[in-house]
């Protein structure tokens, strides 16, 4: 899934063809490395020790030690294993690098992972709606993730959800009709012969897209 949403990322961004499957290979095994981890750990439905949590958290210099010993791939797919999980406010690991100092296609491979990880269902919770990522991105994403890229692919994911339904809070059913680029999480819905502009309603919200 990581590596279809950096191909579609990766188009969005103009990126080149040879580019993008550079990209899509790197969001292909940038977690090669939880092959190390114990089954019982990567299964675990409690919630993790912090002793547990550091050993998951090795995964991306397992990652890049397996990808090191292939001589023949690019650099950048080895540099992405290990620094996925780096954050542009130097918060992230295993080397708490600031944005300078982090690979580019590192910090795509970051956000489609994260996106990727929210919108999925878990064996310990359901699937995060598209619309509340969007809204936790926007809220936390500009100091950790790459403010360009951030902003162009919460763009994009939120056009892609124009023209479909969608259910709100409060058990309402209707079509998004206008993305606002101002507030991505909060686009305009045609309910029945109505618009409702979430942006002028803050008790109502998106929580799925049906």
């Amino acid at each position: 899934n990581v590596a279809i949403l950096c191909d579609i990322f990766g188009r969005w961004l103009g990126l080149p063809e040879p580019e993008r499957e550079v990209l899509v290979l790197a969001g292909l095994l940038h977690d090669i490395g939880k092959v190390q981890l114990s089954d019982e750990l990567i299964h675990k439905k409690e919630k993790l020790t912090e002793e547990e949590l550091d050993e998951v958290k090795k995964h991306a210099l397992y990652s890049y030690r397996i990808l090191d010993k292939q001589k023949d791939l690019d650099p950048r797919i080895k540099m992405v294993a290990l620094l996925h999980h780096e954050r542009c406010d130097g918060e992230g690991y295993p080397q708490k690098r600031r944005s300078y100092d982090i690979e580019y296609f590192a910090k795509i491979v970051a956000i489609a992972d994260v996106y990727e990880a929210m919108t999925a269902a878990r064996k310990y919770r359901k699937k995060i709606c598209p619309f509340e990522v969007v809204e936790m991105f926007e809220k936390e994403g500009l100091q950790k993730f790459d403010p360009e890229l951030i902003l162009t692919f919460l763009e994009k994911i939120a056009r892609t959800q124009l023209n479909n339904v969608v259910r709100l809070n409060n058990g309402a059913q209707g079509e998004i009709v206008f993305v606002n680029r101002a507030n991505l999480s909060r686009p305009m819905i045609k309910v029945e012969d109505s618009i409702i502009d979430l942006s002028d309603n803050p008790e109502l919200r998106i929580v799925e897209v049906l």
